[in-house]
């Protein structure tokens, strides 16, 4: 279900949102603060609550909102503050305290991390103390990671505001993912990146749940300002440049891209392929480059800062990735190297599955191959890089189709209006 888009209220007088994240920066949403800052930009004031700290001097995406992140760590020296506070929240709203602390004990005896639980509503007890109360908040979000989501949710409860929640791929099909259902039916809304989520969500979480919760389909919009892009591409020339920017995991498939890259070299192609980022999986890619043989073609370049990728892109023929589902059903969103590519002007070759066909509609935005299936998908690279109308179509309607849904201006305003009619006062 697609965000509506819809008129803002003329009058909207609460627009300070607490935002809840484990951790700063979170490398699931390199795009996060964009949307932070843009968000800002807007007229909002941004409450931005780490679990676990503050990033370093090093994040660089992160230093024009430091003044709006705050730690929530919780240190021995505050937990006498968190018992007094919840205490007097108590004594000053008990119904309300009552509710988030039956729900609390439910907790302990739904997960095993029971001390984190503890941990999490202490956290709330500060949250509500220090950065809610008297602080005109009105409204609560957190990114479906379980402490966020817990401390998200006994906060709703003891304040009352409004809560929303953006379930993300890699946690969606976390085991004790579906332990989370009471938060989510709770909120106001839960957003999702795809079908291919929402879907999982109905299956694994919201079964027998009625009525359903509100679940948003949006999109993790694009600057398509950082990106350099031209409407007459011209055919590139061999030795093609191919490139991927991505978390190095399993579902990624990078073992199918170098297996492809094989075929390719040995059909007499020359391309230099350069990888950026880091995981688990990069061990067992750097072997598999050795065992192809392929050494003197490809490169890691090892984690590269998000500020870097339009360059990085603007010296690439070709953007490579072919996710695959795992045996738990877990697969990528919609991510994000796909959408960079597409929104610079560089074709994409990825696998047709999940909810990368939503992203990319083959022989149109790009082109699809089998998942698994090396010399489909080394077929769809030459294709690319030597076809010039195909290029071109593909490149020329892949960045209309970021400026259209996936414009980061736009994905603010959806996001503005769905708050103007959800923002609750305390």
């Amino acid at each position: 279900m697609q965000l509506r888009h819809i008129q803002p209220m003329k009058t909207l007088a609460l627009k300070k949102i607490c935002v809840v994240m484990s951790r700063i920066p979170d490398p699931a949403s390199p795009r996060f603060p964009d949307q932070l800052d843009l968000l800002r930009q807007m007229g909002y004031f941004l409450c931005i609550v780490s679990l676990n700290g503050l990033p370093g001097p090093e994040h660089i995406a992160y230093s024009r909102l430091k003044e709006q992140c705050i730690p929530l760590a919780l240190s021995r020296s505050q937990i006498p503050q968190a018992i007094l506070t919840l205490l007097l929240l108590a004594i000053i709203a008990p119904i309300k305290s009552l509710r988030a602390f039956g729900v609390m004990m439910k907790m302990l005896f739904r997960f095993k991390d029971r001390k984190q639980v503890i941990k999490n509503y202490l956290q709330a007890g500060i949250l509500v103390n220090l950065y809610i109360i008297d602080k005109e908040i009105s409204h609560l979000h957190a990114h479906c990671e379980r402490n966020a989501v817990r401390t998200v949710y006994l906060s709703s409860l003891l304040t009352g505001l409004n809560s929303s929640y953006w379930a993300q791929a890699g946690e969606i099909f976390a085991p004790d993912f579906p332990l989370l259902q009471p938060a989510l039916v709770q909120g106001a809304a839960v957003f999702t990146l795809s079908e291919y989520e929402q879907a999982a969500l109905l299956e694994k979480v919201f079964i027998n749940v009625d009525p359903l919760p509100k679940i948003f389909r949006t999109f993790n919009g694009i600057d398509l300002e950082k990106f350099e892009f031209s409407r007459f591409p011209s055919l590139p020339e061999e030795p093609y440049r191919l490139f991927t920017a991505a978390y190095l995991s399993r579902q990624k498939g990078l073992d199918t891209v170098l297996r492809a890259l094989r075929e390719l070299k040995d059909g007499g192609l020359h391309f230099h392929y350069r990888i950026a980022g880091d995981g688990p999986a990069r061990a067992a890619l750097e072997d598999l480059v050795k065992t192809l043989r392929l050494a003197d073609c490809v490169v890691f370049t090892g984690f590269r800062p998000h500020y870097e990728i339009p360059r990085l892109l603007a010296e690439t023929d070709l953007f490579v990735l072919a996710p695959r589902i795992l045996e738990t059903g877990e697969q990528d969103s919609l991510p994000l190297g796909i959408e960079e590519a597409m929104a610079a002007g560089v074709p994409v070759v990825a696998t047709d599955c999940g909810a990368v066909r939503e992203l990319v509609e083959s022989e149109e935005t790009g082109l699809l191959a089998r998942p698994e299936d090396p010399s489909a998908f080394a077929a769809a690279c030459r294709r690319l890089l030597t076809d010039r109308e195909l290029r071109s179509q593909v490149i020329l309607k892949a960045r209309l189709q970021m400026e259209g849904g996936y414009n980061i201006h736009k994905q603010a305003e959806a996001f503005n209006d769905y708050l103007a009619i959800h923002a609750s006062p305390l």
